[in-house]
């Protein structure tokens, strides 16, 4: 089983349309579930049917003409691979930390959500971009899981010291119009220069935790079922010299496109 290393500038977008399966490969829908896994790492898998979601979510947020371009059809594809693979990355990584978002949890932050909403104005909304429900709910739960990673993270990693602070605290001064020693320093603001630091820090830190996981975590790619149900993802996978056999993605994704520069818009 060879590694899968992005080389090419699509690198860490790839989209292709997904054409009809018997059309394509004569297979009937039976032959075919759901359950069927399209990435997998050792505790967790994106099934078909989360992959398809995925794949229409990205598609719709682009013009029709825009996705005519098989160039930005392949980007599309392979943005899709890599954000799912590193949701996988993320579930491991949130495995390790002991950190998890049950039902509940889900349950009452996907009520809070639709709180802000109108009625039945949330799924208008999803309907009119082609979002599944499921899906939403969980792109949802992965927020939250991500949330509360960067925020253990940044506990552990981050020391709140008056050097750190320094920086934001002459900022601060100057907001106010006032001479550094001028400022009154009471709970609140110290508050508030913590929050600014831990805002400015937590992208760098999180970055690093997540690029040390990845380097644990190795996601495989289902190519014989990629290849079948969305064919045109081959050229994409043998431009980068993996034609046989289900390959591993790379930890360091090449850069990302824009797919309006790229189709020339």
């Amino acid at each position: 089983m060879k590694p899968f290393y992005g080389t090419t500038v699509l690198a860490r977008l790839c989209c292709i349309f997904w054409l009809s399966l018997m059309l394509v490969s004569g297979c009937t829908p039976a032959q075919l579930h759901d359950s069927d896994w399209i990435l997998a790492t050792a505790n967790s898998r994106i099934t078909l049917v989360e992959y398809r979601d995925a794949y229409e979510m990205a598609k719709a947020a682009y013009s029709h003409n825009i996705l005519q371009e098989q160039r930005i059809q392949r980007a599309l594809h392979y943005r899709v691979l890599k954000d799912l693979a590193e949701s996988l990355v993320l579930e491991a990584g949130a495995r390790q930390e002991g950190i998890v978002i049950d039902e509940a949890r889900l349950k009452a932050a996907v009520e809070e959500m639709r709180m802000t909403f109108p009625e039945d104005e949330l799924e208008r909304m999803l309907s009119e971009s082609a979002i599944s429900e499921r899906a939403w709910e969980e792109g949802l739960r992965r927020r939250l899981l991500t949330e509360k990673l960067v925020e253990k993270i940044l506990d552990r990693e981050l020391e709140v010291t008056p050097e750190a602070l320094r920086p934001f605290f002459l900022e601060y001064s100057k907001t106010l119009g006032q001479k550094p020693e001028e400022v009154v320093m009471t709970e609140e603001v110290t508050e508030e220069l913590i929050a600014r630091f831990r805002r400015q820090e937590a992208e760098p830190v999180y970055r690093k935790w997540l690029q040390g996981v990845k380097e644990q975590v190795e996601v495989q790619v289902h190519t014989e079922l990629l290849y079948r149900v969305f064919p045109e993802t081959r050229p994409l996978l043998a431009e980068l010299g993996e034609e046989e056999g289900d390959v591993s993605l790379p930890v360091n994704p090449a850069p990302d496109v824009d797919l309006h520069e790229e189709a020339g818009l």
